[in-house]
């Protein structure tokens, strides 16, 4: 029997109280529930032997004003605004704040779609939110970049002429896909055909930020190009031929 059975058979706090409190032995607690005597033994040694583990305490979240620059892009209205920021300056806060503001002007929040590049960042936003304005919160459009394109090729599937719900790969079944078509690449700087996994994942990341950027395979091995056109030395030449090799995986990815 695992612990969480054990646990819910005989929890450990009883188990301590019973033989504490009221002097049970382990024999007298299992005749008493009709519990095997090794998992009451096992209880009782765990809730005896074992240090106590304090109860988790819910961390608090201190809500600090915003400064002038903070304050100026979250009442920005009207054309894009990109905020540059780097780590723990506050850029969540901000665009909170200007959500707040934007909800105080009597936006419908249906109107409003916060994208992150991470479900740990979604998730902080949407609670944040959610502390303060949870009907608006739950009306919003929260998630990531990629949860969000999702959901539009499951709405327009039939304008996109893809099937209602697309199958994901995750990395693994897209190393598997390419190393098929690996050896036929005729690769150099990224040749290798004993172990070419970890070769493919690296490069399937660059293809990855390529997607983020919008370039797609043509653009990349157009650049690629103009970079070999350019080089003027040898270690410039072999990161363009490296950029080559890289646009033909993804064209052929």
């Amino acid at each position: 029997m695992d612990l969480f059975a054990r646990e819910l058979l005989l929890p450990r706090i009883l188990a301590r109280a019973l033989h504490i409190d009221e002097g049970l032995s382990a024999s007298a607690i299992a005749a008493k529930f009709g519990a095997p005597f090794e998992v009451v033994a096992q209880q009782l040694f765990d809730a005896l032997l074992l240090p106590p583990v304090p109860p988790a305490t819910a961390t608090t979240h201190v809500e600090r004003p915003l400064n002038s620059l903070q304050a100026s892009a979250a009442a920005h209205r009207g054309e894009a605004y990109l905020l540059e920021a780097g780590p723990g300056t506050g850029k969540t806060q901000t665009l909170i704040a200007r959500v707040e503001g934007l909800l105080d002007e009597g936006v419908d929040p249906r109107r409003i779609l916060l994208l992150t590049f991470s479900n740990k960042a979604a998730g902080e936003m949407a609670e944040r939110i959610a502390r303060k304005r949870p009907e608006a919160a739950a009306a919003m459009w929260i998630g990531t970049f990629h949860a969000f394109g999702l959901d539009i090729i499951r709405r327009f599937h039939v304008e996109l002429g893809l099937p209602k719900d697309p199958r994901m790969m995750d990395r693994t079944e897209a190393v598997e896909l390419l190393e098929e078509e690996f050896p036929r690449l005729r690769l150099v700087h990224y040749r290798n055909l004993y172990d070419p996994t970890q070769i493919i994942a690296d490069m399937l990341a660059a293809v990855s930020r390529a997607k983020d950027e919008v370039v797609d395979a043509e653009t990349y091995a157009t650049l690629a190009g103009a970079m070999l056109a350019k080089a003027g030395d040898s270690d410039t030449r072999e990161v363009a031929e490296r950029a080559g090799e890289v646009a033909r995986v993804y064209a052929a990815y």
